[in-house]
């Protein structure tokens, strides 16, 4: 089960969800997040927040950047999580 599964899920079956594969789960999401840079960390995190993905004209305009730098921020974010990840890759295409 990934991060994003466990946040759909209804409040009665994620109450069934044991504490420590909610612990698991929320302990690999920090470590792929620490292995980023802050702004590819604010990036993601922006990203994973969203009920819809935001569009790079958004998350720039909140985040003070250009809709080119933020392109050249994901690239470097998705580079570095397919390196570190091996098994992120084919999501990562």
């Amino acid at each position: 089960m990934t991060a994003r599964q466990l946040l759909k899920l209804p409040p009665e079956e994620l109450a069934q969800v044991p504490p420590e594969t909610v612990e698991r789960i929320l302990a690999d999401e920090r470590a792929k997040l620490d292995a980023l840079a802050q702004r590819q960390r604010e990036l993601a995190e922006a990203q994973a927040e969203a009920d819809r993905p935001k569009t790079r004209q958004e998350i720039a305009e909140r985040m003070g950047l250009s809709p080119e730098r933020i392109r050249q921020i994901e690239r470097l974010a998705i580079l570095k999580i397919r390196d570190r990840y091996p098994s992120l890759r084919d999501l990562l295409q």
